[in-house]
Order: C-alpha cells, then sequence, then structure tokens
C-alpha cells in the first residue's frame, strides 16, 4: 500500500484481532454420498477506487468443503450480469478441474454437478438467443452453456440468503455471517473447546484469589 492512513490501520487491526479470535476454529469432514456443489457469487464494483470486482466460490464435495476463493477481478465489468458470468465461469473450470480428478482416483459423482448462482446467468447461460446482448464475454458464455448442455453441470438458482459464498464478498449481519460459517462447517474442535473452558476458569479462580 502507498501512503497508509488511520483507516486502513484500523482495519489492520479487525483482521488481525478476528484472526486471533478464530485461531482455534477447523473444517470439519465426514463420510457421505459422493457429489459436488458449487457456490457462486460476485460483488459488482466492490472496490471503489478501480471499480473491479469480487469473485468468489465454495465448492462442496459431498457436505464437505474442499475448495474456495476470493479474489480480485483481473478487469472491471461493465455490469453485474458480466462479472457475475465471469465468476461462474472461473468456478466451472473449477468444478471441471475437481471432476476429471476424482475421475483419475477412480471416484464417480452420484449427480450432476450442481452450480448455485444468479438467477439472471443461469437464463443467459441457458438461452440460446440472448448471447448476442453479450459478445464481450462470448467465451465464458459459450463454455458455460457447452457443459450445461451436456449435462456436466447443472446451473441452479440460488436465493441470497442462502448463497454460501456470499461470506467471501460482502458484509453480513452476525446471524448471517454465523449461519454460513456453520455451513461451510467451520466450527471448534472439541478438544479446543475444553481447552478454552480450563483456561477461562482458571483465570477466574486466579481473579478471586486476588480480590
Amino acid at each position: 500500500m502507498q501512503s497508509p492512513m488511520v483507516p486502513h490501520f484500523q482495519a489492520f487491526k479487525r483482521i488481525l484481532q478476528y484472526v486471533k479470535g478464530t485461531f482455534h476454529y477447523d473444517l470439519s469432514f465426514s463420510p457421505s454420498p459422493t457429489s459436488l456443489t458449487a457456490y457462486s457469487e460476485t460483488n459488482w464494483v466492490g472496490y471503489p477506487d478501480t471499480c473491479r470486482s469480487t469473485s468468489s466460490y465454495a465448492i462442496f464435495l459431498s457436505d464437505n468443503l474442499i475448495s474456495w476463493s476470493a479474489k480480485k477481478q483481473p478487469t472491471v465489468s461493465h455490469s453485474s450480469y458480466e462479472s457475475e458470468h465471469r465468476v461462474l465461469a472461473h468456478t466451472t473450470s473449477e468444478v471441471v478441474w475437481i471432476t476429471h480428478f476424482l475421475c483419475d482416483l477412480t471416484v464417480s459423482l452420484s449427480h450432476k454437478s450442481l452450480l448455485l448462482c444468479d438467477k439472471i446467468v443461469i437464463f443467459f447461460t441457458l438461452n440460446s438467443v440472448s448471447h448476442k446482448r453479450s459478445k464481450y464475454i462470448a467465451l465464458d458464455y459459450h463454455f458455460i452453456r457447452d457443459l450445461a448442455t451436456s449435462g456436466i453441470i447443472q446451473p441452479q438458482f440460488m436465493p441470497f440468503l442462502l448463497q454460501i459464498a456470499d461470506i467471501f464478498t460482502n458484509s453480513l449481519s452476525q446471524s448471517l455471517f454465523t449461519f454460513f460459517c456453520s455451513k461451510l462447517c467451520v466450527r471448534i474442535p472439541q478438544s479446543a473447546c475444553w481447552r478454552m473452558i480450563r483456561n477461562a476458569s482458571h483465570h477466574v479462580i486466579l481473579l478471586n484469589g486476588r480480590i
């Protein structure tokens, strides 16, 4: 950063506080039927200084989070639709790579790979006439459409309140943030919980002894 100011330092301290407060959290995994589900979301013009958008996705193998990303898009998107389509193409590429990797491991999927995204992206993807209005992202459009029509992926609408990838792009309420964290299987392990309880009890005993 060039010429950092007080708001930047305050944001940096908040990040450190969050990392310290969630140091004991980890991802939990459980055995379940094999299927791929990908959540795709974007924050259009999330960077007001450069008008760049933020792309994010979360990919689950059954109920287990195995791949996730949150990054600034390399170019400026002219519309929210263009931004959504770019992140969906990136998510689709990751899903295809994971599918091929599972095939190399002789692991077969029980269902089509679900891509949970915005409704307007699904409309433009599944309608062959609409691509004339979006020639500036024709490559992403045809890439997603070919995989959808061949049955490799299945785009599906996901409402905002259930879009888990939104946790990587937007500011959320505490209740929604906690809900998404639980869906990502991010939690404190039981051993860490007992350790934190013991430490808290030890501090209380010391405090009472001083009083």
